[in-house]
């Protein structure tokens, strides 16, 4: 029987960890500029050589092509090549030879007579369902490892897969999904649990801060947004609260990829828009309905369990109440925000009080017995100019923005 194949051989040979020890040492340099903060040069070349070394093992990728084949089974517009598992080896991948149109190949596909934009649509939903369904994602979505053929969008070289919790995935759903109901306070919950950070940051400013960057973008038509300036910002903003979320980076870039080569296949689609229509007919979906009504029932259980004892801590209250015995404890919290404002209307007024001790200074020594310059004693016009450069200090608002 002959076969239609396309063979992949390993001619690279092994990257030595030698190689790698020399590119940290390199990147120790890294720390004294600006992006130290934001990126760990050593966790990227860490995945970068456990990235490579599953590159350079084909054995990894039939596994890789074998598991997304099963997912994606009831999918009936996406796929990946079949393997022929008893021909590959570590350095030899063998397996079916498809040729079709790269997904960009925008007149090839239209003189086929596919639609630019359903092929758009689907991409975009597959993609998400490989990440918040499956949880098991191609990493390197670029034009050249789609193509489309018989009616289906084709993935190749799955040898670097993303993979994630089912806390990650439903956290990065609950994202997409708070930031289509515009429910700031919520997304800024599921951020920092899904992120990473030393010290708790001020949650309440980071809502805020949120809050105007989304209604900042909320007026604006989809079709006008930069994906890659909107999740560049975004992250910045994590940043600035000290809020690392490297998934969210890594979705961020391959949403950002996909958008590129949406723009050569169907310019009018917006990974934005097609994104939120996803999240609307998944919430109206029989899966999600289902798994709502559990949550709800296990909530209902949780508090089922707490009335039982209620009455006991009832019983108690009561008691300390009628003995006198109860105490309040008030805490008042304190953004970080407010903290920064209280502290420097503090400085301004510190600030006023020595200025009228400057003048109060210079009045009382206008009459003693010294030198004059400016036809004023020389102590006078020290406190003179002092109190005027504290003036000057006073009304400085740059000094004195929060």
């Amino acid at each position: 029987m002959l076969y239609n194949v396309s063979i992949m051989v390993n001619l690279w040979g092994a990257l030595t960890s030698r190689d790698v020890r020399l590119l940290k040492r390199a990147a120790a340099l890294l720390k004294y500029t600006p992006l130290a903060s934001a990126l760990d040069f050593h966790a990227v070349l860490d995945e970068m050589w456990h990235t490579v070394q599953e590159e350079l093992d084909f054995t990894i990728e039939a596994n890789n092509i074998a598991e997304f084949k099963r997912l994606n089974d009831g999918v009936a517009y996406a796929d990946c090549p079949a393997t022929f598992p008893k021909w590959c080896t570590k350095n030899v991948l063998v397996m079916e030879y498809i040729a079709g149109h790269q997904i960009d190949d925008a007149d090839g596909l239209r003189a086929d007579g596919y639609d630019l934009n359903e092929i758009a649509v689907k991409l975009v939903h597959n993609y998400i369902r490989q990440i918040t369904v499956y949880r098991f994602f191609h990493a390197d979505p670029h034009p050249g490892n789609i193509r489309v053929q018989g009616g289906k969008i084709i993935w190749l070289d799955l040898g670097m897969m993303g993979r994630i919790s089912p806390r990650e995935a439903e956290l990065y759903m609950g994202i997409i999904r708070t930031i289509y109901d515009q429910d700031v306070p919520a997304l800024t919950q599921t951020l920092l649990a899904l992120g990473q950070y030393d010290r708790a940051p001020d949650q309440q400013a980071l809502t805020e801060r949120i809050g105007i960057f989304l209604h900042k973008y909320e007026s604006m038509p989809m079709a006008d947004m930069d994906m890659g300036v909107l999740v560049d910002e975004f992250v910045q903003i994590l940043n600035e609260y000290g809020v690392s979320v490297p998934s969210l980076t890594m979705l961020g870039r391959s949403l950002l990829v996909i958008q590129g080569m949406l723009t050569s296949v169907s310019p009018d689609a917006n990974v934005i828009e097609i994104v939120a229509e996803y999240v609307k007919n998944t919430a109206l979906s029989r899966e999600h309905i289902e798994k709502k009504v559990k949550t709800i029932a296990q909530q209902l259980v949780r508090s089922g369990e707490k009335l039982t004892v209620l009455p006991t801590q009832l019983s108690a209250f009561l008691s300390k109440a009628n003995a006198g015995q109860l105490t309040v404890n008030v805490k008042k919290s304190w953004s970080d925000a407010a903290r920064a404002a209280q502290s420097k209307l503090l400085n301004r007024l510190i600030f006023a009080l020595l200025d009228c001790s400057l003048l109060f200074c210079a009045a009382i020594t206008c009459l003693a017995p010294l030198p004059r310059v400016l036809g004023l004693p020389w102590l006078a016009l020290v406190f003179f100019a002092a109190a005027v450069a504290v003036t000057i200090a006073l009304f400085d608002r740059r000094r004195w923005s929060v």
